[in-house]
């Protein structure tokens, strides 16, 4: 496919299971493929989506704790629930790759039925350029 980098997900945290064991099973999973990607040249990217991984603290958390040089974070900036754009400049030094939705998860409610802001395009490129700066 000649993909530098892909997505995968951190899923949910069971029932009955506390987030810190959800994290050391996370760490657990990730670290063999990300071995298996780093030797095809691959980064692999874990998004900010679902329970574990809906923070900058727990993508942070997650991404320390393998502490290998192919985990990077694949950025959506309207997955954060609370200041997004913070979210985001948190994880700006750790991200791989981003997209931009078409919100910004702000606690309230939206004209398209979701919760968050519009995103301003000008403040997402200044958030981008902090990694790159």
């Amino acid at each position: 496919m000649g993909a530098s980098s892909v997505r995968v997900f951190g899923g949910g945290i069971a029932q009955g299971a506390t987030e810190t064991q959800a994290v050391e099973w996370a760490v657990e999973v990730y670290k063999p493929i990300l071995d298996y990607a780093a030797a095809k040249g691959i980064v692999l990217g874990l998004e900010d989506d679902d329970d574990l991984t809906r923070t900058s603290a727990q993508l942070l958390t997650i991404v320390k704790q393998v502490n290998h040089p192919a985990a990077r974070i694949a950025l959506d900036c309207g997955n954060f629930r609370k200041d997004g754009y913070k979210e985001c400049e948190i994880c700006a030094p750790c991200v791989v790759d981003s997209c931009q939705t078409a919100d910004v998860h702000a606690g309230r409610p939206t004209g398209a039925g979701g919760l968050g802001e519009t995103i301003r395009h000008p403040r997402e490129r200044r958030v981008s350029r902090v990694r790159l700066a």
